[in-house]
């Protein structure tokens, strides 16, 4: 069973594995919780475990296979008291359970994108700028440049 409940998180298969990253969940307090973690499920062997990754704290963000690995971008975090926007994003490797944090990208802060595998590349789209005002332009991530 997973650990909490979860909303915003997203779920993404890659590697043989399942991957349940980020997500809000109350804590308690009345205040926002994001975690800032990855949960992943290893089918064969009906186990979850944990990792750490603070790059991992977001929630509204998006997530794609990107071969063995999960490509993470944008969203938002809950930081000294506000939500702040993300323009950053991670590559995950379920099978070692590492990450990498990506290069700055050119595209700015956005949660609430989309985004979609296309051959060996993943275009993130749209979403929500700080301030909530929807965007209207993306970039193309490809595994062999630094940032999407």
């Amino acid at each position: 069973p997973l650990p909490s409940a979860r909303t915003g998180a997203t779920v993404t298969a890659a590697g043989g594995r399942i991957v349940v990253l980020g997500g809000y969940a109350d804590d308690g307090t009345g205040y926002p919780r994001v975690a800032a973690d990855a949960l992943i499920l290893d089918p064969g062997a009906r186990r979850w475990r944990s990792i750490h990754a603070a790059a991992a704290a977001r929630t509204g963000h998006v997530a794609v296979r990107t071969g063995n690995q999960v490509f993470v971008w944008g969203g938002r975090a809950w930081r000294n008291g506000t939500w702040v926007t993300l323009s950053t994003g991670i590559l995950l490797d379920p099978a070692t359970g590492t990450s990498r944090t990506l290069p700055t990208s050119p595209l700015g802060a956005r949660s609430w994108s989309t985004a979609v595998r296309a051959g060996t590349a993943v275009l993130v789209w749209s979403g929500l700028k700080s301030g909530e005002t929807a965007t209207l332009d993306g970039a193309l991530f490809v595994p062999s440049s630094p940032a999407p």
